[in-house]
């Protein structure tokens, strides 16, 4: 089993594709973790605006999860997975830079498992994306 970082390890089995140019990993392993952390975050900001296009709602999205995980006494290395729900999806439409600059720390790029979903709507019409995110933490 790969190194164990904050009681999450994660693996990519030889027998299977690579993963990591995609951005993610095939399994996460949490060993005894004493908190599980489950945040569920849209494009929305602090004064309840949302902005128009796909890629600034995923950046706002993404910096909604760092805050909630901040607040959880978490990082991204706390990442076991992660689904993106994507509204009208366009894979012309750039959204993974913004993945891979969140995923990305002073030690690297953190790949937990990780899916997108197209669905044809959100939960109301404006929201373009929707990211879960579930970390586990060995903090009380």
């Amino acid at each position: 089993m790969p190194p164990n970082v904050n009681g999450i390890s994660l693996i990519n089995p030889s027998s299977l594709f690579d993963p990591t140019q995609h951005l993610y990993s095939h399994v996460s392993v949490i060993e005894n973790p004493a908190r599980l952390i489950r945040t569920v975050q849209v494009g929305i900001d602090g004064e309840g605006k949302t902005p128009a296009d796909l890629e600034a709602q995923a950046r706002l999205a993404l910096a909604n999860v760092h805050e909630c995980l901040k607040a959880a006494g978490a990082t991204i290395r706390n990442i076991t997975f992660v689904t993106i729900y994507v509204a009208d999806y366009n894979p012309e439409v750039p959204i993974w830079g913004a993945i891979q600059e969140f995923m990305t720390d002073k030690d690297g790029i953190h790949l937990p498992p990780a899916a997108l979903i197209p669905v044809p709507m959100l939960a109301t019409p404006e929201l373009k994306i929707e990211i879960i995110v579930e970390a586990a933490t060995s903090k009380q």
